[in-house]
């Protein structure tokens, strides 16, 4: 085998093989999970028809920057 490698007569292939299987949370119909409740959603009653994602109190919020840099202080950042 290693002379047929070597003369480019052969060649190594290799299959990925994937086993699929419905889970736990499988639905025939793909829809997407709100995020927010709403007052039109109260008011409508259409809560009761939609999924809601879990809430996660803990979870920490997006890091805002405060204030503008000082042209040089961008220049820096730059270069590090």
């Amino acid at each position: 085998m290693k002379e047929l490698k070597r003369r480019k007569l052969a060649e190594d292939r290799h299959k990925n093989l994937y086993n699929i299987r419905k889970g736990k949370n499988y639905k025939e119909k793909r829809y997407s999970v709100k995020t927010e409740l709403t007052s039109a959603m109260l008011a409508n009653s259409q809560w009761k028809n939609h999924e809601f994602k879990e809430f996660n109190p803990k979870a920490q919020g997006l890091a805002n920057e405060n204030g503008n840099l000082h042209p040089l202080m961008k220049t820096k950042q730059q270069f590090t």
